[in-house]
This record gives C-alpha cells, sequence and structure tokens, in this order.
C-alpha cells in the first residue's frame, strides 16, 4: 500500500490489496476501499465511493 502525506483514515476502514492513497485523501469511517484514491479524494461506504463535492 502507498499512502502519500496528508492522508486521513478514519475508523474501522479497510484497504483491500495494494492500493495508492493520493495526497491529502480522506478514507470515511467503515469504508472498504477497493482502488487507488486520487488525492484530495473523499471516500466512504461499502466498496468506497467518493463523495461529491459541492461547489459554493
Amino acid at each position: 500500500m502507498q499512502v502519500e502525506p496528508g492522508v486521513f483514515i478514519e475508523l474501522n476502514a479497510s484497504i483491500l490489496q495494494e492500493r495508492r492513497l493520493g495526497e491529502n485523501a480522506i478514507i470515511g469511517a467503515g469504508a472498504v476501499v477497493t482502488r487507488d484514491v486520487s488525492a484530495g479524494e473523499t471516500v466512504v461506504g461499502v466498496p468506497a465511493r467518493p463523495v461529491e463535492q459541492s461547489k459554493v
């Protein structure tokens, strides 16, 4: 697993196989990561999916 700087992994999250977690990514509590996570992306759920960012 490759974890770049600033990654935040919340409680009970699981990262399966060899995955890359991009800089400043957030892995939500209980998420199951089955794919690479891009820099700055927030993922939640089973399997983990990106959270849509609101545009303000």
